[in-house]
């Protein structure tokens, strides 16, 4: 086609044609590819903003336009950010996604037409960097885009024969960093283990990665099997893990799993040697003390040891490591450690050492399949769980937990009446290894901390554990109000010792956690400081027991004594008059007004939140979300410090912030702008 007729069909575009001649016009472009610059441009600007009024028609000529060229999707953007925040950006936001959604081999005809590796950088930067998700921004729901490219996917997946492995690897790598809890049901589930033909592709892919590329996605997918290994799939999930050759599998994510089946599948896929290497590994964690993961490594253990042969479990019960290892846990204060290093011992002894004792470690069942069979329909998620995972995260501002209420029994089904923190650290990490029962203990955690308020030494020793165990628990069961019991226990145990706050600080910036978590340690923060102020917050549960009288009968006489003589007030008549002195209600308001608490470690809360900011923090696609929570964390904060002698310090710090954050291009919030100018003002006054 000449350049005489693009450039006309570019002219009549900027003069509001015809839907007829918009329709030529395009067929003129279509007739031109690769558009160049020019033409490009003419359509984004003239034809995309009318694409909802057009005839169906010439909107299915404008998508097919569209899919093959990666031209008008970078001009899309440019667009948008150019726009910004005007009315005709949601137009453009609207078609660019309807447009990638409607056509699902988009990304496969960008690739195809790329001509050099930097072009494939930029397609990829565009996808899977969120390019499109940071320009698209509130607009659309991170669950809408994932899903998006879940098509874009599959249709690589069905339609491509002749693949780029290390680049589709590379490509499948970053969609799952882009929401890893919504990616691993929508890659695996939806696509990868589908079928037979699916699962050789991802094995071209998986086999033609990078080593890093192979590692991460190896890590993602013993993730999703986490979810699903049952009785029944433990066979398909043992001849998949086989199908896809000899892997090195990474010890620390066996200690990462939660379903003990599929940590003795994976083990008995691997060699003697291998075993007798993760046996070698795991000695550095079972000899120490208080180990956090001490349950998880006593399981595998038991595993590799029911694996070995005879000799083998003989040779590791005269290991140097192992005797030493025993010979320290055996000291432990702690009864469930000892048993477990009995029961190990006897294990590797075969039954040779005598130890009489109702504890057991449970090995899961497991034995290998006569055929190689894989039963793809028992490696699906069903649909109500993958609904239940695109739940939208909560902020600490819009959480309601007006219905959570405590049992007013402190027994549990069993009738277990857990009464000390160490007995609920224990139960933590029984529970752990089956991933039951968690809201009780979050709920007693609530009760128990509570109640304990005043027993320093006890809740100072275990409320690090607590924090770190709590911290880190997901809701991978989807149990009901699991994230509002969790935000409560934490925040019983911040404000029984704020002091802690640094443990707590310490957890988000060094812990390896989703975003949900990070915000909930944010929500956590926020919600301490103004109960440690003294604020009232109605979804916060602050149950009040007298904790141990309600128990003991005996101080039962005590208690009356203390508030007002008991029988002796019961004997005054109606008849008698009662002296009382004015000063006794004055002492009854002061007991009832609320105190500060906060102003002595506001410091501790403030700080470490400013310096991590000008540090800098990344969160990749998710990073303005973050950052809004952390910012109206910090403002939340600052003004429960209020008055402090190091406010104006505080203030002045919270202004490098926000400068910062200006200069990064950080869009702000009209409303925490507007609260940080009023305590300024107050500030002022001051």
């Amino acid at each position: 086609m000449s350049e005489t007729n693009v450039a006309h069909a570019i002219d009549l575009l900027k003069h509001q044609p015809s839907a007829d001649v918009i329709q030529k016009c395009l067929h003129m472009f279509g007739e031109d590819r690769p558009l160049n610059l020019e033409s490009a441009a003419a359509v984004v600007k003239y034809v995309i903003p009318i694409f909802p009024s057009l005839p169906r028609i010439v909107r299915k000529d404008l998508l097919e336009l569209f899919e093959s060229e990666f031209n008008l999707v970078t001009h899309t953007i440019n667009l948008i950010d150019m726009l910004r925040s005007k009315p005709e950006a949601k137009i453009y936001k609207e078609f660019l996604l309807e447009a990638l959604e409607e056509k699902p081999s988009a990304l496969n005809n960008y690739i195809g037409q790329s001509r050099n590796a930097l072009e494939i950088q930029i397609i990829k930067s565009a996808f899977f960097g969120s390019k499109i998700l940071n320009c698209l921004g509130k607009d659309v729901d991170i669950l809408s885009f994932v899903q998006m490219l879940r098509s874009q996917i599959e249709y690589i997946f069905d339609n491509v024969e002749n693949l780029s492995p290390k680049l589709y690897a590379d490509f499948l790598t970053s969609f799952l960093s882009l929401h890893e809890s919504f990616c691993l049901d929508l890659l695996f589930g939806g696509v990868v283990l589908a079928g037979p033909k699916r699962f050789q592709k991802w094995l071209q892919m998986f086999h033609g990665g990078s080593v890093l590329c192979r590692t991460r996605l190896f890590r993602s997918l013993a993730k999703y099997l986490d979810t699903i290994t049952t009785s029944k799939s433990a066979p398909s999930i043992y001849t998949l893990l086989k199908a896809m050759g000899k892997i090195d599998i990474p010890y620390n994510y066996l200690m990462d799993l939660k379903s003990p089946l599929l940590k003795s599948i994976m083990i008995r896929i691997m060699e003697e040697s291998e075993q007798l290497s993760l046996y070698r590994y795991l000695m550095g964690f079972f000899g120490k003390r208080d180990f956090p993961d001490d349950a998880s490594t006593c399981i595998l253990l038991a595993i590799i040891f029911d694996y070995l042969p005879s000799h083998e479990r003989l040779r590791v019960s005269s290991d140097s490591s192992f005797l030493d290892a025993v010979t320290t846990r055996l000291s432990s204060q702690d009864s469930v450690i000892r048993e477990r290093t009995m029961w190990l011992a006897k294990q590797v002894t075969d039954g040779g050492l005598e130890f009489e004792s109702d504890f057991k470690i449970t090995i899961p069942e497991f034995e290998v399949p006569e055929t190689d069979v894989i039963d793809y329909g028992l490696l699906e998620r069903s649909r109500s769980n993958q609904a239940t995972t695109s739940l939208p995260l909560e902020s600490a501002n819009e959480m309601k937990i007006a219905d959570l209420t405590l049992s007013e029994s402190h027994e549990d089904a069993d009738g277990y009446n857990i009464v000390f923190l160490k007995d609920l650290v224990r139960e933590f990490e029984r529970e752990e290894k089956n991933g039951s029962n968690r809201i009780h203990l979050l709920q007693t955690t609530v009760r128990l901390v509570r109640q304990k308020k005043d027993f320093a030494l006890e809740v100072n020793t275990y409320s690090s554990q607590l924090l770190t165990i709590i911290c880190l628990l997901n809701n991978s069961l989807d149990e009901p109000q699991f994230q509002e019991w969790k935000v409560n226990a934490l925040v019983s145990i911040l404000v029984t010792t704020p002091e802690k706050v640094v443990q707590l600080v310490k957890i988000l910036f060094e812990q390896e956690l989703s975003l949900q978590q990070r915000i909930t340690i944010l929500s956590v923060m926020s919600l301490s400081a103004r109960e440690l102020r003294g604020i009232d917050d109605n979804f916060i549960l602050k149950p009040q027991t007298d904790f141990p009288t309600e128990r003991l009968s005996w101080d039962q006489s005590k208690r009356e004594s203390i508030t007002g003589g008991g029988t002796q007030q019961k004997v005054l008549s109606n008849n008698q008059t009662v002296w009382r002195s004015k000063k006794l209600d004055k002492a009854s308001d002061n007991n009832t007004r609320l105190e500060n608490r906060f102003q002595r470690v506001a410091p501790k809360f403030f700080y470490p939140l400013a310096h991590g900011w000008l540090n800098g923090i990344d969160m990749g696609a998710y990073d303005v979300m973050f950052k809004k929570h952390y910012l109206s964390t910090m403002q939340i904060i600052l003004s429960a410090a209020h008055p402090h002698h190091e406010i104006h310090s505080m203030f002045t710090l919270m202004g490098s912030v926000l400068e910062s954050a200006h200069k990064d291009g950080f869009p702000f919030d009209e409303m925490d702008l507007s609260k940080l100018s009023e305590l300024a003002k107050k500030l002022e006054s001051v």
